[in-house]
């Protein structure tokens, strides 16, 4: 049944685990997913297995089935992918990361060393934790300093851009316009956890 596959996690067998998750958080734009790039070319050049997921990619999938989304993150795209993503969690505050923690748990742990996730809920946090252990997983906020958001005011205040703006995050990265800035800031962060030694 994959309902319940996606729904629960109380019926799978707990097992040793090595696996690293590192969970991203930031703001739309902010440089989550270039950091996420960088974490995972650097951690590939030190021979780890790396695996990168994006919770947003299932949700468009399903903006694209129901609403025949165009792709387009423009200001009704990105409306619609958040009241997607809150139409699904008002049913199962979990849907999302179970998505992806739950085959990851089941097929994955012994294929990848770190997995890169973004999270945007501290309810993601908590299942994550759950499944793969608190020792597993590190949190990692992405802030673009001086950034000028081009999401409107309502997208902004939006719970998914709002509902990790206070959670104690393991480290956050403030980085400034421009690669080089972003670059060096996550060999600190790398650096901060020993992730290349892990």
């Amino acid at each position: 049944m994959v309902r319940h596959l996606f729904c629960s996690f109380k019926n799978i067998e707990k097992r040793v685990i090595f696996l690293i998750i590192i969970a991203v958080s930031g703001n739309a734009k902010h440089g989550k997913d270039k950091s996420k790039e960088l974490i995972a070319k650097a951690l590939k050049q030190f021979g780890k297995r790396v695996k990168t997921e994006n919770l947003s990619t299932h949700i468009g999938s399903l903006a694209v089935k129901f609403f025949k989304w165009d792709g387009n993150k423009d200001e009704p795209g990105r409306t619609l992918l958040q009241e997607t993503g809150m139409k699904i969690m008002e049913k199962n505050k979990y849907f999302w990361v179970d998505n992806v923690a739950i085959p990851l748990y089941a097929l994955g742990i012994d294929i990848y060393d770190f997995v890169l996730i973004d999270v945007r809920f501290p309810s993601d946090i908590k299942r994550l934790k759950e499944i793969f252990g608190e020792s597993n997983v590190i949190t990692l906020r992405v802030n673009r300093v001086g950034y000028k958001s081009s999401l409107t005011e309502k997208q902004k205040s939006h719970i998914s851009e709002t509902a990790l703006k206070n959670y104690e995050f393991d480290y956050v990265i403030n980085t400034r316009e421009g690669l080089d800035f972003l670059r060096a800031e996550v060999r600190k962060f790398m650096t901060n956890f020993d992730i290349y030694g892990s």
